[in-house]
């Protein structure tokens, strides 16, 4: 099996033909959080929003993997090293006309606690036993002023 993409996402859509579409690609989380006053306000380490996301992946069998079934597996880490979320997927039986295979991780609730990168690691397992390397991205969060607000006088 060789890796060829991983992607965080907004949303991936497949379409009836299998067609899909990878909705605004994540670098960055900005967070801008103030109260009605405008004062600043501290964010606990381990805040989660309540946003829909994903994690988009793309792989090509080998010959070798034919009638094979693999497990992607997801990690995904906070700034500071401490895990997030851990989730497996079962990936479609290998069939040498159709090599490519295409995941999507759906996910509730972002981690934005934390300043910094959130890690995001992948592998694909067969029978428990791991067959590449972890593969890494990342998104990085940042906490930003609220943007000033733009006043038409008439």
């Amino acid at each position: 099996m060789r890796f060829l993409a991983l992607c965080p996402c907004d949303r991936v859509i497949f379409d009836r033909n299998g067609t899909l579409s990878l909705i605004t690609i994540m670098e960055n989380f900005d967070l801008s959080v103030q109260t009605a006053s405008g004062e600043k306000v501290d964010i606990p380490p381990t805040t989660v929003v309540p946003r829909d996301w994903s994690i988009y992946g793309r792989w090509e069998a080998s010959e070798s993997d034919d009638g094979m079934t693999f497990e992607q597996v997801f990690e995904i880490y906070w700034p500071n090293g401490d895990k997030f979320v851990e989730s497996r997927m079962t990936m479609q039986t290998i069939r040498k006309e159709d090599p490519t295979q295409q995941t999507a991780l759906q996910l509730m609730g972002f981690p934005v606690g934390q300043v910094g990168r959130i890690k995001i690691v992948t592998w694909i397992e067969h029978d428990k036993q791991r067959m590449i390397d972890p593969i890494e991205c990342t998104v990085r969060v940042r906490h930003v002023p609220m943007p000033e607000r733009v006043v038409m006088k008439q």
